[in-house]
């Protein structure tokens, strides 16, 4: 079966009323040159990498400068940078560039492990998981990344329940309302700090940052004497 070509002057199939080179036709090219700028970004971008696995560190920083000035809203360039960053064991600019690159792209696997990585090492254990099980969700747990998600998050849950004899998901509950707690304790909202470290406690009873944050808020409203009874408690667990 043969398929009608349709003249430049006809009327568009679409049915706008437009003539055919003022409607889809230009939307035809477009689509053919936005495909062709991707491909030689990608290309780019890959060579840069394949620079930085070589060694050639200095001379792939200059690339991805290069790139990331010219296309500083592309999620690739942004995760090119965040691997200059790494190797330079500058942490935190790595972190902020592969937080754009999901921005960016909310589907870019290697930005969420390599994210991952550095949210662990900085003992940020909440957003690692988070990043590792957004992993899973976008390709399952069999895809390469997915697999590699899936040993991380059971050696994170073993770990946990070895040393605090939670499961991940109550680890995680605990990991939230410490964070909570100490932001009270920074604002001065001591009784609201004290009431949230309890509910840590509640839940990990050896929890010793816990205990000596509740003597700083007590010893803050001039509670002197219930300060040292916690405070005694954790230099009982220390």
């Amino acid at each position: 079966m043969k398929t009608m070509k349709i003249e430049r002057n006809s009327l568009c199939p679409c049915r706008s009323g437009k003539k055919y080179k003022k409607c889809c036709s230009m939307l035809e090219r477009i689509t053919i040159k936005m495909a062709s700028v991707r491909s030689d970004m990608q290309e780019a971008c890959d060579n840069v990498l394949a620079k930085i696995e070589a060694g050639g560190l200095l001379c792939a920083e200059a690339e991805a400068e290069h790139l990331y000035n010219l296309y500083p809203d592309d999620h690739m360039v942004n995760f090119l940078q965040g691997v200059c960053f790494i190797q330079r064991e500058r942490y935190q600019e790595a972190i902020s560039f592969f937080e754009e690159a999901i921005q960016i792209n909310p589907w870019f696997c290697e930005a969420y492990f390599n994210l991952a990585n550095l949210y662990r090492q900085e003992i940020k254990i909440p957003q690692s998981v988070a990043s590792f099980r957004k992993i899973i969700e976008i390709e399952g747990e069999h895809g390469d990344l997915g697999k590699l998600a899936k040993k991380e998050l059971d050696y994170f849950e073993q770990m946990i329940r070895k040393t605090s004899g939670q499961t991940l998901e109550e680890y995680l509950h605990t990991s939230i309302l410490f964070d909570n707690a100490f932001a009270c304790l920074r604002r001065e909202s001591h009784q609201a700090a004290i009431s949230l470290f309890q509910q840590v406690l509640a839940l990990d009873p050896n929890h010793v940052q816990s205990y000596g944050n509740i003597a700083l808020a007590h010893s803050a409203l001039g509670e002197q004497k219930m300060a040292l009874q916690y405070l005694e408690k954790a230099l009982l667990l220390d």
